[in-house]
């Protein structure tokens, strides 16, 4: 399943035991045939009982059943699915974290011990994440909502990895399955058997998946990708890091203007093209 299959999956999962009657779940159900479309088989009870007399609630329990069993049955065909999932219940809290500086401190904690050895981040999120709380209580560290987005960002580039379709070892290609850790540098190394490197070109096709998944207009995605392009020309030059750096501060003054949507894509690959 891709990121956004798995994403949208979870959605759907989450408003099963929300709806109620006759026309709420006439929207869920159309709702998961329109995104699955032929895929979804299932009968249910709503499509022969559809109106506020007949449609009883065990009909209704029935369907919640029958929807439930069969995006269930999709996560389980992936062997990554709930890993996903359970990068994406954090990424909500960490929205939620955001406007509370307490509550992002020990986000960063959490996000750290839990991924660390999976996510490479950098010195400053490890020192927060690591340092004692006397020290934060004394302000020698700040955790800015930046900061939380940054992670979320590389929360959202890990679960897009995971979810990218695996070669197949028929064609001799080495599976990425037993991955041991992602470190979004301008070479990830992903450690298996066979020891395969990604090269930075990873960190630019996951850009371009995620301007792809922002659901931004056709004007600021056209924009998206042309900013990209020069972080891509920019990466690619044999100049020295300090011109690099000089053409890569007008894009970040682009990107200050954009908003959190837009730097949350291209800052931490920004950061990349000049290395």
């Amino acid at each position: 399943m891709t990121f956004k299959q798995i994403e949208k999956t979870r959605s759907l999962l989450s408003k099963i035991d929300s709806a109620n009657g006759l026309r709420e779940m006439q929207e869920l159900a159309s709702e998961v045939s329109a995104f699955y479309g032929d895929e979804f088989t299932t009968r249910l009870k709503i499509t022969t009982w559809n109106t506020t007399d007949t449609y009883s609630q065990v009909y209704e329990k029935t369907d919640k059943i029958s929807i439930r069993s069969f995006l269930e049955a999709l996560l389980a065909q992936d062997i990554n699915a709930f890993a996903v999932i359970d990068i994406l219940n954090l990424i909500e809290e960490g929205m939620q974290a955001k406007s509370n500086e307490e509550l992002r401190e020990k986000y960063v904690s959490k996000v750290f011990y839990s991924y660390s050895d999976k996510i490479t981040f950098d010195k400053m999120t490890e020192a927060i994440a690591t340092a004692p709380q006397e020290v934060l209580n004394f302000s020698m560290y700040q955790v800015s909502e930046e900061m939380i987005d940054g992670i979320i960002t590389k929360l959202k580039a890990y679960a897009t990895f995971l979810s990218a379709p695996k070669q197949s070892a028929e064609n001799n290609a080495p599976s990425v399955q037993n991955k041991q850790e992602i470190n979004f540098q301008p070479q990830i190394n992903i450690e298996t058997k066979n020891e395969t490197n990604i090269t930075i070109e990873a960190v630019f096709d996951n850009a371009r998946q995620q301007i792809e998944d922002a659901g931004l207009s056709d004007a600021q995605t056209q924009e998206l990708f042309d900013k990209l392009l020069e972080l891509e020309e920019i990466a690619k030059s044999k100049e020295s890091e300090g011109k690099r750096w000089g053409k890569a501060k007008e894009v970040m003054k682009w990107l200050v203007e954009q908003g959190i949507a837009a730097a949350s894509i291209l800052i931490p690959v920004l950061s990349e093209s000049i290395k």
